[in-house]
């Protein structure tokens, strides 16, 4: 109303120019009144997933999730596991074959180690939480959804290292959960940001050149809803290194 104010016009192309400004004020009022409308229904959603997620409910975190690029990508990772599967591990002579000038304790120790690394890791169970390529494509999406989001929280990261470690029973039950705290979103079209923090991300420290900074939850809206896209978020780097030793009895 202040631009209306003190817009002081004549005639000709003193007029033009005043009604442009008007409307080019008007017209921005309205686009921001029109974000500001798409920011509550976007961060509500966003804030219903992480409440699910800080719950642990992976059933109702997953009813959020846009699970249609998830099931692609599940799909991608089956094709290349059963590829692999039908693949044969190369022998001792063809990797000496494939390098004439290779020691063949070389070329052993290099297959010894290619079939451990096999047996230790696999990629499937490491992203879904299913080592079986058959019995992955068998689950219904929204199951696969399930166990993608608990495989990638950092809770499981965890108790699995607990679990390695013999940690005692009472431990692994008590897990507690995390704090999350909503630090704002900011809607673009048919895309929402959210930035969010979790207390058991590491803290961040600002005199580095790479710090992770806060968590961001990115959201895509249709015709009706909000969901949320599947992507990670410094999860995958998360590594966790855990020891438990049984203290001996006091007298």
């Amino acid at each position: 109303m202040e631009s209306r104010r003190s817009c002081r016009c004549s005639i000709g192309y003193g007029v033009l120019a005043c009604a442009a400004a008007l409307l080019a004020f008007e017209s921005s009022q309205a686009r921001a009144q029109v974000a500001d409308t798409g920011v509550a229904p976007a961060q509500a959603v966003g804030t219903a997933f992480l409440k699910a997620i800080q719950a642990g409910d992976w059933k109702a975190a997953a009813a959020f999730l846009d699970i249609v690029p998830l099931d692609h990508y599940r799909l991608q990772h089956i094709d290349m596991a059963r590829r692999t599967r039908r693949a044969p591990a190369p022998t001792i002579e063809q990797l000496m074959r494939s390098d004439s000038t290779m020691p063949r304790a070389v070329a052993e120790y290099q297959v010894q180690r290619m079939r451990n690394s096999s047996q230790k890791y696999n990629y499937l169970e490491y992203e879904f939480g299913v080592s079986d390529p058959d019995s992955l494509a068998a689950m219904p999406p929204s199951v696969v959804a399930q166990h993608w989001l608990e495989v990638h929280d950092p809770r499981w990261r965890v108790l699995e290292e607990m679990k390695r470690s013999n940690c005692p029973p009472h431990m692994i039950d008590s897990l507690p959960k995390p704090g999350i705290r909503v630090l704002g979103t900011v809607v673009n079209g048919p895309t929402a940001y959210m930035l969010y923090e979790r207390d058991d991300d590491a803290p961040n420290n600002l005199n580095e050149l790479q710090s992770a900074g806060p968590r961001m939850l990115i959201l895509r809206r249709d015709i009706d809803a909000w969901w949320v896209s599947p992507r990670l978020d410094r999860n995958g780097s998360n590594w966790t290194s855990i020891s438990c030793s049984v203290l001996p009895k006091t007298k």
